[in-house]
């Protein structure tokens, strides 16, 4: 018992192995850049709202998706999470959001046309599902079977979501016969999609698991 005691002693007062410390640097050190991307990114913004309409603060615009395009693919080599599936999806639609923003930028600024409908457009529409299957897949690993709680609560917000912009988006946009068949689907398109990526952002939100 006196030998077994003072092993214990001496495991307790043995200093931590150089890889324990290693992780805990590298965990502080990754939140800590996440903190100032956080910081930096919300400052940008803040920014970006002062700064007169125009070429630059579109292409700011864009860097700023750019950014969060890359924050996404340094999280996955650094986490390194077993189901990449969904971030990669969600980093595949970012970029093609950020691909849309430049191509509608480059055609209201320097090609001096009207953007929409265009190809950015074809582009944005392409992102939509990408990021509903990205999140689709979130909420597949974390459900429960018998979460109904979560279902009623998502599906309160996308109804109500969705009548708001039927109201003011999209039944304006169908009773406007003034546009072209093909502009108005895709007016539609977009606030339809929106709901959809918000209805399962919503069920994200109140499925159960780890956040």
């Amino acid at each position: 018992p006196v030998h077994l005691g003072t092993n214990i002693t001496e495991r307790m007062r043995r200093p931590p192995s150089d890889s324990l410390v290693a992780g805990r640097y590298d965990d502080v050190t990754h939140d800590r850049w996440w903190g100032w991307y956080l910081g930096a990114g919300s400052l940008v913004s803040c920014c970006l709202v002062a700064l007169p309409a125009g070429l630059g603060r579109d292409a700011l615009y864009s860097v700023i998706g750019l950014s969060s395009v890359l924050a996404i693919a340094v999280g996955l080599r650094l986490h390194r999470p077993i189901r990449r599936a969904p971030w990669r999806l969600m980093l595949v639609g970012l970029a093609l959001w950020v691909a849309g923003d430049s191509l509608w930028t480059w055609y209201e600024r320097v090609a001096h046309t009207d953007p929409f409908p265009s190809w950015a457009d074809v582009l944005y529409l392409a992102a939509y599902p990408i990021v509903a299957i990205g999140l689709m897949f979130l909420i597949r690993t974390r459900r429960a079977s018998d979460d109904w709680g979560g279902v009623i609560d998502s599906t309160i917000v996308t109804v109500g979501l969705g009548l708001v912009c039927w109201v003011f988006l999209m039944r304006p946009t169908v009773l406007d016969s003034s546009d072209p068949l093909l502009d108005r689907l895709i007016g539609l398109a977009y606030p339809l999609f929106d709901v959809l990526l918000l209805g399962l952002l919503a069920r994200l939100v109140f499925a159960p698991g780890a956040r």
